[in-house]
């Protein structure tokens, strides 16, 4: 049995990287509902707050729930993309010969679709969260 300090540096371990089911830790498994329980009271707490936040960007921007959150998705779609393209041009240079490491396996027109890709779905992000803005 895990002692409570165990539990309590477990916790603090999952909120840095929430990326596991923390009730199934190796180690823990006597403590598995109570991880469980837990984790979902956290998960509701931070939907909560994550609610109210957007409500308050909302209220402050005076749009509505709706359209705050689609400009934020957009926003979020949009640097997702940028990034992408970001990546996709290194592999692009890296693809060409001209990154630190030589030329790569990669087909350079292969390596260049990718890069035109993200840049296009970065720039209808874009587009789109600028119309979702216009008041």
């Amino acid at each position: 049995m895990a002692a409570s300090n165990e539990i309590e540096w477990l916790k603090e371990d999952w909120m840095q990287d929430p990326s596991y089911n923390i009730e199934v830790a190796p180690g823990f498994e006597e403590h598995r509902e109570e991880l469980r329980a837990w984790r979902f009271a956290f998960e509701a707490d931070y939907e909560k707050l994550e609610d109210e936040q957007l409500r308050a960007r909302a209220h402050h921007h005076d749009r509505t729930v709706e359209r705050q959150k689609a400009i934020e998705d957009a926003s979020l779609m949009e640097r997702r993309h940028r990034k992408a393209a970001s990546h996709a041009l290194q592999e692009l240079f890296h693809a060409a010969g001209l990154g630190p490491f030589g030329p790569g396996p990669e087909n350079l027109g292969d390596a260049l679709d990718v890069l035109v890709d993200d840049l296009v779905r970065s720039a209808e992000a874009r587009a789109e969260m600028m119309r979702l803005s216009a008041d």
